[in-house]
């Protein structure tokens, strides 16, 4: 199984040093999304991978120390980065990597609800609190450019995800880079699969299951 946002541990992301295990060629997996899925064009579905191919990105900032940034990798404002698919059918799988940096990443889906943080409501991401910044965050050697490891699945209308990004004490400036590797699939539906392709399927998770049902 795979979810919306999936850090892999090494060796998971790879098929060999600086090779991407992306998805893709056709049938190789299935994909099947749960029916936690909210939308219609994909929930409780399984599909068939047509085509793929990858299209290289880099995002840079410069962002001053103790301060932060949201990156929205979603569709449709004038500072999003446009990332996700715009027709049903399509699944981008957007896989990052950090370039070497004193700055650390947290995720939001939706904006201001942090992916990783725990049932005390005081134990969520905070940047502007010395201990609370460090819960939660992914640092550069995490999902370092060599070997991403941070993989971020998107469809048409998905809520957007914002990568908060925070530069620690050092410097006066830090330039924060994300090697970025989007692989557009293009996906067939399968109406009625059978038992074999729903056991070999990839099946990706909805960003409500990943993080569980408490609200804080």
């Amino acid at each position: 199984m795979a979810a919306v946002i999936d850090l892999r541990p090494p060796g998971l992301a790879t098929v060999s040093p600086s090779t991407q295990k992306l998805l893709g060629p056709p049938g190789k997996p299935f994909i099947k999304f749960t029916d936690a899925w909210q939308l219609g064009d994909v929930s409780d579905k399984l599909f068939n991978i047509k085509v793929s191919n990858q299209v290289t990105y880099v995002i840079h900032e410069i962002i001053p120390v103790n301060d932060e940034i949201l990156i929205d990798l979603s569709n449709g404002t004038a500072t999003s980065k446009n990332l996700y698919p715009t027709a049903v059918n399509w699944l981008y799988e957007i896989n990052i990597g950090f370039r070497p940096g004193n700055y650390m990443v947290y995720v939001q889906v939706p904006v201001g609800t942090y992916m990783d943080r725990l049932h005390e409501a005081s134990m969520r991401p905070n940047v502007g609190n010395v201990t609370m910044r460090y819960l939660g965050a992914f640092k550069p050697e995490d999902s370092p450019s060599g070997d991403k490891r941070l993989f971020i699945y998107a469809v048409r209308d998905l809520e957007p995800i914002i990568l908060e990004t925070y530069v620690d004490s050092g410097s006066d400036f830090e330039k924060v880079v994300m090697d970025i590797v989007v692989n557009k699939c293009e996906l067939e539906e399968i109406v009625n699969p059978t038992q074999d392709q729903l056991r070999k399927a990839l099946e990706i998770s909805y960003y409500t299951e990943q993080r569980g049902s408490a609200t804080t």
